[in-house]
């Protein structure tokens, strides 16, 4: 075992561009697969051809998780970073004056998603400023506090922070908390994207969602308290952890590899009106789909399909469904249209919000 071992290990140092290529065709490939098994279809592709493809899906998605396991971690880092920094004790008080904005903030969204309105995770853009005011004046209040009471340790004779020093603590403790509001933010993001598509019951999944967020914020809390080099250890595989953690407890197992190909436009693409060939328009009333009707142009030439989602545009074929009837937890029957690409003349994609178009 340990010669095989060995061999690997050697193989890989000699040839490095040959395994880095190796294996980011085989997370992509991997990924690809799993995508789908999500929407139950293999279409006609060579994957041995595909290698742009692979590679950019594996590249994307990797990219994706390393983004999340900088971003859940960030707000712990950067407050250790700070307190390092502005030599102020990692004591509680400290901790909770940077904390509280980033842990209050998920708190308030998460108590709202209760309420039988709110079906939906609200908007935070209402409330993230009133918190980031108010992390701003606990903080200003917090090291005021510590520069008439604090004795520093390193040197006696100066019993108290100096105003440089104030001044100083106070701006790495107010880039910690806003670090604490992004990152808590990101992750209650993140686990709302993953429950989407979770076969739990709304109220089962926020609860599974709240636990998962005091772990983070737990974790965030034990990675402010340790060494710089614990942290910058710890940080990354906590990180990493969580994020299987949360793949786990919504059940999401193929989200990821869904999101890298929804980035890259060849997939579970939404508010879709596809034209096609007439050929393709008059075949439609002789099949049984009630939900999929495709509308003639005047002229009869060509045929549209109006708000429908792309589920694939990977292979030779493109499938498509119904948007208003694309939830995973919707049980009703989908009509699922599966069209040669060259039966497809165009589509176009509508975009609900007008900044996007510019």
């Amino acid at each position: 075992m340990t010669t095989e071992k060995n061999i690997f290990r050697d193989f890989a140092l000699a040839n490095p561009i040959k395994t880095f290529t190796t294996s980011v065709l085989a997370v992509g490939g991997l990924f690809v697969l799993v995508f789908f098994v999500r929407i139950g279809f293999m279409p006609d592709v060579d994957l041995t051809n595909s290698t742009a493809l692979l590679s950019a899906v594996a590249l994307v998605g990797l990219g994706s998780l390393t983004a999340f396991v900088l971003v859940a971690v960030l707000p712990g880092v950067a407050t250790q970073y700070a307190l390092d920094e502005s030599a102020l004790p990692p004591d509680r008080w400290t901790l909770m004056t940077v904390a509280a904005a980033g842990v209050l903030l998920p708190i308030v969204i998460l108590a709202l998603v209760w309420l039988p309105e709110g079906s939906t995770p609200p908007s935070a853009s209402y409330w993230a400023p009133a918190f980031i005011a108010l992390a701003v004046l606990a903080i200003i209040l917090r090291v005021y506090y510590l520069s008439k009471h604090l004795r520093v340790e390193a040197s006696l004779a100066t019993p108290k922070l100096t105003g440089a020093d104030g001044l100083q603590s106070i701006f790495l403790l107010i880039g910690s908390a806003l670090a604490w509001i992004l990152g808590t933010l990101t992750a209650l993001q993140i686990a709302f994207q993953f429950a989407i598509g979770s076969s739990h019951p709304t109220w089962f999944t926020t609860l599974v969602i709240s636990a998962w967020m005091f772990l983070v914020v737990s974790i965030n809390a034990v990675t402010a308290r340790l060494q710089t080099k614990q942290a910058w250890i710890f940080a990354p595989i906590s990180g990493f952890v969580i994020f299987v953690l949360l793949i786990l407890l919504t059940s999401s197992f193929s989200e990821l590899p869904a999101n890298a190909i929804r980035i890259l436009g060849f997939g579970e693409v939404k508010n879709v009106d596809l034209v096609v060939k007439a050929d393709v328009c008059r075949s439609m009333p002789l099949t049984s789909s009630t939900d999929l009707r495709c509308a003639m142009s005047s002229s009869d030439a060509v045929g549209i399909f109006r708000d429908v989602t792309i589920r694939s545009r990977i292979g030779a074929q493109i499938v498509v469904e119904k948007s208003a009837l694309n939830s995973a937890s919707n049980t009703q029957a989908v009509t699922r249209l599966v069209l040669k690409k060259e039966d497809v003349v165009m589509w176009t994609l509508r975009l609900s919000n007008p900044a996007a178009r510019k």
